[in-house]
């Protein structure tokens, strides 16, 4: 007859902390909800504004134009940018509830309509296509 060994394994070595757990997937049906790049992170450094006609920083620009792409309404994306910590050009945090009005304008300056999300947005829309806004 064959002997069982019944000892329990020897425990794992310690290899110190575990790693973080991944993030779960983004939803495929809302491409909104896609985390920011890394390379887009705004972290918590306060923005500045920058000199020139458009005083958003970069990354944000970036965002916003990558948001839109993916078919997100301006609401849509002002909704993220505040989630994702995003500043505005005067380095205070991307509000929770905002107008819409400088992510109209950073579309319409790089040829991009902007899908509205509601009706106030629209008119905002209009009235700056009206004044050549988007228009090359």
């Amino acid at each position: 007859a064959e002997r069982t060994n019944l000892q329990a394994p020897a425990p794992a070595p310690n290899l110190g902390p575990k790693p973080a757990p991944a993030p779960p997937p983004a939803s495929e049906c809302d491409p909104c909800l896609q985390p920011v790049p890394a390379s887009l992170s705004s972290g918590s450094t306060p923005m500045t504004p920058s000199s020139g006609r458009a005083r958003q920083q970069p990354e944000l620009v970036e965002r916003v134009l990558q948001l839109a792409r993916a078919d997100c309404s301006v609401v849509e994306i002002d909704r993220t940018l505040s989630r994702e910590h995003f500043h505005t050009s005067r380095g205070t945090p991307w509000p929770r509830h905002n107008d819409g009005r400088v992510v109209v304008r950073t579309l319409l300056r790089h040829g991009i309509v902007p899908r509205a999300g509601d009706s106030r947005i629209e008119r905002y829309v209009d009235e700056l296509r009206r004044k050549g806004y988007g228009q090359q």
